[in-house]
């Protein structure tokens, strides 16, 4: 099958980083696809049709390339909100262990298993790496440190795009210290990505949620987080829609159609949009708030023990994303996936390579991986069945800890119908382009006509001549019923 490739060559943004900086190690096209580039010299008016399909095929050989994520699960403690598995200083789950006895076991154990990955997968490329690390220096910036030398010493990094890292701001001044550190230690990668989990400036919210900073502090540290970025480097902000806050209502605020104001005040609003446009930050994550198992809010909500000052009905928190995200595409945000918002070139390529269903393959404990032929033959040898597969890590800290790492309870083989449905889903999320005809077996009967009606409605983008189609971004927002309307099952 030949994928389809998000990658903007703007990416490169002029920079000459000192390794090469190249996409995919380049192969000769095939007798078949030479015959086939040869025949439509032939048909002009299919040369443009054949020309995407040819770079896609290239550039589809970076898939073979894989990419690494990492978790670190320590935190100071689980916010309201959170159902990541994590583990809280406060937690007592693991009483004969101590909390600094468990990073020394948790980091000797992640890299053994990065050392025993490289060996089983003969020192892949990697791609991206993304660490998502929560709190920290609850694991410490010396113990992260040496996680990285490790990563980039033993592993395949001379193509590495990205290196990501993602974290909460407090402690400020730590954190602040740690990007400098950071920006200066890996100055030479191509792209340096830190991912900040601000989730919202509301101060009631926080405080609720167990946030361990208030808006007018957040200020000044955005200020400085600014002043020290450094020309590699590249900053996410992480937002939720929490919906409406009546501790902090003031009625003769009202919006044009008379609705009630929305959570963050005027002088909050306005910092926003000043953040927003000064387009110091290359992309923004917004997000709206939904409760899952394994969050403290969830089963308040569910007893109802949750205070309803916090929470709002589906549409106040629909009407404060939907304010949020015109502020960022106002600013020339481009909406490249559901749920992000980059300037251009600037787009997470760790983010795209999940929804393009590259290779990823997780490192720590309840870590995710997708994996395709031949890659999942050498940890699964066994299995014939499936050319495609989903599995996660243990769950189970002393069998982690034991190097006992993958739960083998967690695979999902995929069949051809699955991975087609499974691309369909992921890339009808993005802005990415897919060839319609390629997916017609788990596509409705009607499908032609039912893209032909959505794009008469703005829905739907849809190119005759490669055949592909991808939503407009204004129409992710409804999405699931898009989905629904052109899958036969799901």
């Amino acid at each position: 099958m030949i994928r389809n490739s998000t990658l903007e060559w703007s990416d490169v943004d002029g920079k000459n980083p000192q390794k090469k900086c190249c996409y995919y190690k380049p192969k000769r096209l095939s007798i078949r696809m030479t015959r086939k580039f040869v025949f439509i010299m032939k048909k002009p008016y299919e040369l443009l049709s054949y020309g995407w399909r040819i770079g896609s095929y290239l550039l589809g050989y970076l898939s073979i390339m894989l990419s690494l994520y990492v978790h670190i699960p320590f935190c100071n403690h689980k916010c309201a909100y959170c159902s990541f598995f994590v583990l809280p200083e406060e937690d007592d789950s693991l009483k004969d262990w101590s909390i600094e006895k468990m990073k020394e076991k948790y980091l000797e154990s992640l890299l053994n298993e990065n050392k025993s990955r490289s060996h089983l997968f003969n020192n892949q490329s990697l791609k991206t790496i993304y660490i998502w690390w929560w709190t920290p220096f609850q694991l410490g910036p010396d113990r992260l440190f040496a996680l990285i030398d490790e990563l980039l010493e033993t592993r395949d990094c001379e193509y590495l795009e990205e290196l990501s890292i993602e974290l909460n701001p407090d402690p400020f001044d730590e954190v602040i210290d740690f990007i400098r550190v950071a920006q200066n230690k890996y100055k030479n990668l191509f792209r340096l990505r830190f991912s900040i989990w601000i989730q919202t400036f509301d101060d009631a919210i926080l405080k609720s949620s167990k946030r361990n900073y208030v808006y007018n502090n957040m200020i000044h540290w955005l200020r400085e987080v600014i002043e020290i970025k450094g020309s590699t480097t590249s900053y996410n902000l992480d937002f939720i829609a929490f919906g409406n806050n009546p501790t902090m209502l003031d009625t003769s605020d009202l919006t044009l159609d008379g609705e009630k104001r929305l959570p963050r005040d005027s002088i909050r609003r306005n910092f926003f949009k000043k953040l927003v446009d000064s387009l110091a930050f290359d992309w923004f994550s917004l997000y709206t708030l939904e409760l899952f198992p394994w969050a403290e809010w969830y089963y308040n909500v569910a007893e109802k023990t949750q205070k309803w000052a916090i929470f709002s009905d589906d549409e106040t928190i629909w009407n404060e994303f939907q304010r949020l995200k015109d502020t960022l595409t106002g600013a020339g945000y481009n909406r490249y996936e559901i749920s992000n918002f980059a300037l251009s070139g600037k787009r997470s390529l760790h983010n795209m390579a999940y929804r393009n269903m590259w290779n990823y393959l997780g490192l720590g404990i309840n870590s995710s991986s997708y994996l395709a032929s031949p890659e999942c033959d050498r940890l699964f040898p066994w299995n014939e069945s499936s050319t495609w597969i989903r599995f996660k890590n243990t769950q189970q800290w002393k069998s982690y800890l034991s190097w006992d790492w993958i739960d083998e309870k967690s695979l999902l083989k995929l069949d051809t119908k699955d991975k087609a449905i499974e691309e369909v889903m992921l890339h009808l999320r993005t802005d990415v382009w897919f060839i319609v005809q390629e997916y017609h077996h788990i596509l409705v009967d009607d499908v032609d006509t039912k893209i032909a009606d959505f794009v008469q409605s703005w829905h739907m983008l849809y190119d005759e001549l490669s055949w592909r189609c991808k939503l407009t971004w204004i129409w992710f927002d409804v999405y699931n019923t898009i989905l629904l309307d052109l899958l036969k099952d799901i």
